[in-house]
């Protein structure tokens, strides 16, 4: 049966956190839009290396049938890639970044922290840009060998990605690649704070998480999942522009009253969980 597969991290996963909360995000408006079966491997938190394992395993185990549309996104360069993250937690890829304070059964990370610590001060920057790269070309050449599916690649995050001649040969049609940055998208919804720094700790912090699924507004996601429709039936993603996204629709939310009306006005999808977070 012809499926839509998306590979990726927070601003793709189906299930927020990994606990299913029943958030509609862009992924789900898309598959019901195409009427098609969804198979999201996306994991919050996760990196680019365990998307792309994923998507090589999928393909050995001949799961990939030649009509699916694959969409990848993804994420920030220094996210950790170690066994742990493949085979135990892939969501303490970003984690770990920000030195969690609990311990067991998460204590991987204090049992490691000089190793860690070692990896981050000496990994070559440069080097792991090119990396994602070459990513992106696995998934061209499979895009290549499979002319029946649809590859669409967007990326969360401008990392430097070396867009150098090697890398700009004419793709396959059914190869598509979107050029915006997810998170732009994201930020530009926050109305800035007047004397504050308006980074995503800063957003967050009275809720706790990002009340937002994928990253984005309600309407955002729609506009998105719409947009993909387009260029999947147009084979191009030249649609895909930031002028189409709505920008300063959310103000950091401080309040349970002020979030409960960004919930009852359809902005962004309800969580007790971050009810309970604000006063």
């Amino acid at each position: 049966m012809k499926t839509l597969r998306v590979y990726g991290d927070s601003f793709a996963v189906g299930e927020w956190g990994g606990n299913p909360y029943g958030i509609m995000g862009w992924v789900k408006m898309l598959g019901d839009l195409l009427s098609l079966q969804i198979q999201n491997n996306s994991i919050s938190g996760s990196s680019t290396e365990y998307a792309i394992s994923t998507f090589v395993k999928e393909f050995n185990r001949g799961l990939i049938a030649d009509d699916d549309i694959i969409i990848f996104v993804t994420s920030s360069t220094g996210r950790l890639y170690f066994s742990h993250q493949f085979n135990v937690d892939p969501s303490t890829a970003s984690k770990y970044l920000r030195e969690p304070q609990y311990t067991a059964p998460h204590d991987w990370y204090w049992k490691n922290k000089d190793h860690i610590e070692w990896w981050m001060v000496n990994n070559d920057r440069a080097m792991q840009c090119i990396t994602f790269e070459s990513y992106i070309q696995l998934l061209k050449n499979f895009a290549i060998s499979k002319p029946q599916c649809t590859v669409i690649i967007l990326t969360a995050y401008n990392n430097g990605y070396y867009n150098q001649d090697i890398f700009n040969a004419i793709p396959p049609a059914n190869f598509l690649r979107a050029n915006i940055f997810l998170n732009n998208i994201s930020e530009a919804e926050i109305v800035p704070g007047d004397s504050e720094p308006s980074d995503h700790n800063w957003w967050r912090e009275f809720t706790s998480i990002d009340s937002r699924a994928n990253h984005l507004t309600n309407p955002n996601l729609s506009i998105l999942a719409n947009l993909l429709v387009e260029s999947i039936q147009t084979s191009s993603t030249d649609n895909i522009t930031y002028d189409k996204f709505q920008t300063k629709n959310i103000e950091k939310i401080k309040s349970k009253e002020q979030y409960l009306k960004y919930v009852s006005s359809d902005l962004i999808p309800y969580l007790k969980y971050i009810e309970n977070n604000l006063k």
